[in-house]
């Protein structure tokens, strides 16, 4: 008798912990890997309330801002054909792919037709100021700013080897794209909480293309100038970096930028990550956002 009782406690535990995974949800969440799902069945979480790949269940549900975004008419670029997708984000209208016109200083990720047909090209920061389409510009360190709290980043500021590290919490599980890229367990977090897809809220569905690194060039005495490292690939899957218009302040030679990273490992858009050197002639993504014409006519 007692072992019955036993057996049926167990089963009504079972029942509502898998009643707790199917529950409604709101539509703008994002994921914590929650352990009783996870032993009771991860893919029917995932089917109501978790990524869709099937790889971690809904544990809270976090609302997001109510900014407005709504997909907005394509982008067509007159210079080569390419049509884009593009999205209102509070007031600021943005291209929701990356960019793809092929200039002299662009790339292809490790040289693959196929990875410019999927995440844009990676392009120089000379070239990338040049590169969006008219009535259109690369973003500035503030016009990101405006992004990230938009879709609900607060922002944090930390020392990293001497380094002011700035980032936007959460506004990258927001921003991610819904499938492509890699999942891993947050370097500092929870070991339980698994990180990868975002929820792509706003519809700007940042896709993780890499970039292409390269090391400045530096004066050493007796050698003249010299490369100190090879470039090198990072390989689509687990970033994405985005450039911004603004210049590094603190950089006397002029050769460094700002960007924007998006990691498969946290839920944050990283300012000027320490994996991104920021040297002008590395290669990272490009998204350009609209020109904003004020009541005279004229572009800002």
């Amino acid at each position: 008798m007692k072992k019955s009782i036993v057996t049926l406690a167990a089963t009504v535990l079972t029942a509502m912990a898998l009643t707790s995974c199917v529950a409604p949800r709101p539509p703008q969440i994002y994921c914590r890997m929650d352990s009783v799902c996870a032993k009771a069945g991860a893919e029917a979480c995932s089917k109501n309330g978790g990524v869709e790949d099937g790889t971690c269940a809904a544990e809270e549900a976090f609302a997001r801002p109510q900014a407005a975004a709504e997909e907005t008419e394509w982008l067509n670029d007159s210079r080569d054909g390419e049509k884009y997708r593009t999205v209102k984000i509070g007031e600021q209208i943005w291209m929701a792919e990356n960019l793809k016109i092929k200039t002299e200083g662009s790339i292809c990720n490790e040289n693959k037709q196929e990875n410019c047909d999927k995440y844009g090209r990676l392009y120089n920061w000379p070239d990338a100021m040049q590169a969006c389409p008219s009535g259109w510009h690369l973003p500035t360190d503030d016009e990101w700013a405006v992004l990230e709290k938009a879709v609900g980043g607060s922002f944090e500021e930390k020392s990293v080897l001497g380094m002011n590290i700035v980032s936007s919490s959460t506004a990258g599980t927001a921003l991610k794209s819904k499938g492509g890229w890699s999942h891993s367990k947050g370097l500092f977090s929870n070991e339980m909480i698994i990180f990868g897809n975002g929820t792509d809220d706003y519809g700007w569905s940042a896709l993780p293309g890499g970039h292409f690194t390269v090391p400045p060039t530096d004066y050493v005495p007796g050698y003249g100038a010299v490369q100190i490292g090879n470039p090198e690939f990072t390989s689509p899957g687990s970033f994405g970096s985005w450039w911004s218009a603004t210049e590094h302040p603190n950089d006397g030679r002029k050769i460094y930028a700002n960007s924007r990273t998006i990691s498969s490992s946290d839920g944050k858009v990283h300012w000027n990550a320490i994996l991104i050197n920021g040297y002008k002639g590395s290669g990272l993504s490009v998204r350009c956002v609209q020109d904003v014409v004020s009541t005279t006519g004229e572009n800002q």
